[in-house]
C-alpha cells in the first residue's frame, strides 16, 4: 500500500531537482539509478526527502555524516545498510550504496 503518490524523475522541479542531483553525487549513493524503480518513480527514503527539499537536504547531509564519520565499525555500518535495504526491498543493489569494507581495503 502506497502512502504517498509516487514522484517521477521527470516531474521534479526546482529545489527537488537540485536535491536529487546532490544526493546522486553524495557518497551515500554513488549510483543514482538506485533511487528509481523500473517505472521511473522515486523509491526509498528519497521519496520523503524530495517532498520537502528544505528539510531533505540537511537530513541527507546528516545521513552522510552519520554513515561516514560515525563511531560504528565498518562491519556494524554495513549491517545497518543491509537492514535498511531489506526494509525498503532493495534487491537491485544488494543493499550496497558504497563500496563494502572489504572492497575499500
Amino acid at each position: 500500500m502506497l502512502r504517498l503518490t509516487p514522484l517521477r524523475k521527470d516531474d521534479l522541479i526546482g529545489e527537488q531537482t537540485d536535491l536529487y542531483a546532490a544526493s546522486s553525487e553524495s557518497p551515500l549513493d554513488a549510483v543514482s539509478r538506485l533511487h528509481w524503480n523500473e517505472k521511473g518513480e522515486v523509491r526509498g527514503p528519497l521519496t520523503v526527502l524530495l517532498r520537502h527539499p528544505a528539510s531533505g537536504r540537511p537530513l541527507q547531509e546528516l545521513a552522510t555524516v552519520l554513515r561516514f564519520s560515525g563511531l560504528l565499525s565498518d562491519g556494524a555500518r554495513e549491517a545497518v545498510v543491509l537492514v535498511v535495504a531489506a526494509h525498503w526491498g532493495d534487491a537491485t543493489s544488494g543493499g550496497r550504496t558504497s563500496p563494502s569494507p572489504a572492497a575499500r581495503g
